[in-house]
């Protein structure tokens, strides 16, 4: 599945050596630049291991000399110096310290607020850096969608699914770039063990290198088992009790409810109950129910001082408690559901609510590697399979998610 690249507002592409960021990605920068986004640029290591016996190039002035090369690429991409962070990690070393490669990433993309895409090294890069900095990547939390590029071996790479962005003007624009690295390219000639980028491997990199989707290269849908492992390994996976974008989400679905107190709400999907607790203290009973184990007993433990609200499982499209219900919240699950199991739950649900009863749904707007559907309409294809007319207004929107709300007006639309 695609990532939307026109939604994406803030990007982060990672490069474990001063280069890569050109040579797996200066196409997608591009794009992305183009589209309006920010994009932020982290590069892991120094650099200093390409020329050890280099005595002209001692290791402060090839550090040097490399971030400068970055830095000028980058800005002929539209990459500005404050957007491009220098770890400093060791080069050629970053298998054996993978905690210290783990912790400065996952600080890197915490900065990165309202983050959308991130873009790193393929895990089945033939380089150990890379790979050690793919498997730091895919541990970071987030829910920004995910994309890697492949640098070594530097040949043409047909398999699996991809798609190639070509930097604007093409294969020479790409070769002019990769040329700024000219400590790459033969300036350090005092070190016959160096590394200097070959004839062959120039006219490899300098062609549209594939972006595949991520995750350590999962590119089949999340199920159950995916979320139970989330959750067994993290609390909150997707910060959604601390960031910022998810409590605008989250007032924006109780501004959908009412802000009131209402009577009966049913929630699908509760995760690891972040919006329960919120609707728990509006609602005289709340039924959260939730498909894995796991995030049933998250659920519970975050609604335990509200003693009207309880947390049950239900995997979707199973049947939730045969009750009527006046508000039904649904977030964040409509397209990991194929699209005979999303027409299921939306009767199921059309059945469960009260005549003039609401209907939230909070979706993102921006594709993820792990959906079964696309993203964009999901809201409309939702309320088209229940049956019913209903009166639709936007509570909430952001680049990335939207939140509506749907009235029952009691009324069946002919088929």
């Amino acid at each position: 599945m695609k990532i939307a690249l026109r939604n994406v507002r803030v990007a982060l592409v990672i490069a474990p050596h001063p280069d890569d960021e050109v040579i797996g990605a200066a196409g997608l920068i591009a794009r992305l630049r183009r589209h309006g986004a920010r994009v932020r640029v982290a590069v892991v290591t120094d650099g200093a291991a390409s020329h050890r016996g280099s005595r002209k190039w001692p290791r402060t002035r090839l550090v040097a000399a490399r971030q400068r090369e970055s830095l000028h690429a980058l800005r002929r991409l539209g990459i500005v110096a404050g957007d491009v962070s220098f770890l400093n990690l060791p080069d050629g070393q970053l298998p054996s310290i993978p905690g210290r490669c783990y912790r400065a990433l996952r600080r890197q993309v915490a900065r990165c607020r309202d983050l959308d895409l991130i873009v790193g090294p393929a895990c089945d890069d033939d380089h150990p850096d890379h790979r050690a900095v793919a498997a730091a990547v895919a541990g970071c939390p987030g829910g920004a969608s995910r994309l890697t590029y492949r640098v070594w071996p530097p040949r043409p790479d047909r398999s699996g699914p991809a798609w190639r962005i070509a930097v604007p003007g093409g294969v020479s624009v790409k070769r002019s770039l990769i040329r700024v690295y000219r400590t790459q390219l033969g300036a350090v000639s005092d070190d016959p063990a160096g590394f200097t980028i070959a004839r062959h491997e120039l006219a490899a990199f300098a062609r549209p290198v594939r972006a595949l989707p991520a995750g350590f290269e999962v590119t089949s849908p999340i199920d159950l088992a995916g979320f139970a492992a989330k959750f067994a390994g993290d609390d909150d996976p997707w910060r959604t009790f601390t960031a910022r974008d998810e409590a605008v989400k989250r007032a924006a679905i109780l501004h959908a409810i009412g802000h009131r107190p209402v009577g009966r709400v049913l929630e699908l999907a509760s995760g690891n109950g972040s919006n329960s607790a919120a609707i728990a203290r509006m609602a005289l009973r709340l039924d959260a129910t939730e498909g894995t184990r796991e995030g049933v007993d998250l659920t519970a433990r975050a609604v335990a001082a509200w003693p009207r609200a309880c947390a049950s499982l239900l995997v979707l499209p199973g049947r939730p408690p045969r009750l009527v219900y006046d508000v039904i919240v649904i977030a964040e699950i409509l397209y990991y559901l194929s699209a005979r199991e999303m027409a299921r739950v939306a009767r199921e649900m059309a059945a469960r609510l009260r005549p003039g009863g609401i209907i939230v749904l909070a979706h993102h707007r921006i594709d993820f590697y792990d959906f079964v559907q696309h993203a964009a309409g999901i809201h409309a294809r939702f309320l088209a399979e229940t049956g019913r007319c209903w009166t639709v207004r936007t509570a909430g929107r952001t680049g990335r998610w939207v939140v509506t709300a749907a009235r029952a007006d009691g009324m069946t639309r002919s088929r």
